[in-house]
This record gives structure tokens, C-alpha cells and sequence, in this order.
């Protein structure tokens, strides 16, 4: 075609990060590893009414929605808000968390419709590389089942495996 340029693929490379301890410790950590990086401090940070994504009522809602299908997230934000000295209803990761907007497609195909009768599960992913943070995470929360998995916004897993096989993405 005249006139369309074609984009070069772009590598990124991705980091990996061991997170260990009660699910307020490993929050902790990931406070400090916001600290030590310049660039998301202020993003993770910024008040609500600034960005105008949540209103209080909204973030109030996201924080019951977590303490009921999955409180120790609540608990990771409650140590990283700690570290960072902020209260814990200003991280952004309520805002882009508790939106019915989703825009990730995902499958799973039964291993009765595959022709090697195992499982498949895939996922489409919309985030730029600027807008994630790049991290494989091993997290091994005591009392919990360890797991492998992207992170996107430093705390929560995306998806994963734990070492039971179960899958979630």
C-alpha cells in the first residue's frame, strides 16, 4: 500500500518480583517498590478528585466488593498505603480496578473440545507497555497457595496459575 508505514515489534522486557509474608507485608514491599520508582509514585498516588475516576461512595464500594471476594487484596493495599503514607482509599489501583469497563477477552476450552483432551484458557490483553508494570510475580502470602502470575498496577494478580493448577486470568 502507498503511503502506510509499517510498525517495527517493540521489546519489553519484563521483571520479576518474589513476594512473601502476610498479604499486609507483602503490601509493604510493594510500597516500597513504588517508592523506588519515580515514575509510578505519583500515578499510584494521586488523589481521586484529581483523576475523577471514583467518587467516595464509588471507592467505598470497591473496598466492600474486595473485603468480599478477596480481602487479602485489601490487606496488600492497607501495607503498601502504609508505606507510602497515604490513606488507603487514595491508591489508584481502586479507580482502575472497580470499573465495569472491562476490556480483556478471554476463553477456556474444555479438554473434551481439544484434540489433545487438555485444558486452554487464553486472554487478550488492551494495556499498553507503558501502562503496565511489567512484572512476573511469585507470591507465597502465608496460609495461602503460592502462584505465578502478571501483575498490572503493582498489587493483585491478573491472572496466574497456583500451584495447585488452577488457573485464572
Amino acid at each position: 500500500m502507498v503511503g502506510k508505514t509499517e510498525k517495527k515489534p517493540r521489546r519489553v522486557y519484563y521483571t520479576r518480583a518474589v513476594l512473601e509474608g502476610t498479604p499486609f507485608e507483602i503490601g509493604q514491599e510493594q510500597g516500597r517498590a513504588i517508592a523506588d520508582h519515580p515514575a509510578w509514585q505519583p500515578f499510584m498516588t494521586m488523589p481521586f478528585a484529581e483523576r475523577g475516576a471514583l467518587t467516595s461512595r464509588e471507592t467505598a464500594e470497591a473496598i466492600a466488593c474486595f473485603d468480599r471476594w478477596c480481602p487479602d487484596l485489601n490487606e496488600e493495599l492497607r501495607g503498601a498505603a502504609a508505606v507510602l503514607g497515604v490513606p488507603q482509599e487514595q491508591l489508584t489501583y481502586y479507580a482502575i480496578t472497580h470499573s465495569p469497563a472491562g476490556r480483556c477477552s478471554h476463553f477456556a476450552l474444555l479438554p473434551s473440545l481439544s484434540a489433545d483432551k487438555q485444558v486452554r484458557v487464553g486472554r487478550s490483553y488492551e494495556f499498553s507497555p507503558r501502562m503496565s508494570d511489567l512484572r512476573l510475580c511469585v507470591t507465597r502470602a502465608k496460609g495461602k497457595y503460592a502462584h505465578l502470575g502478571f501483575s498490572e498496577i503493582f498489587f493483585g494478580r491478573d491472572d496466574g496459575l497456583n500451584e495447585k493448577g488452577l488457573c485464572i486470568t
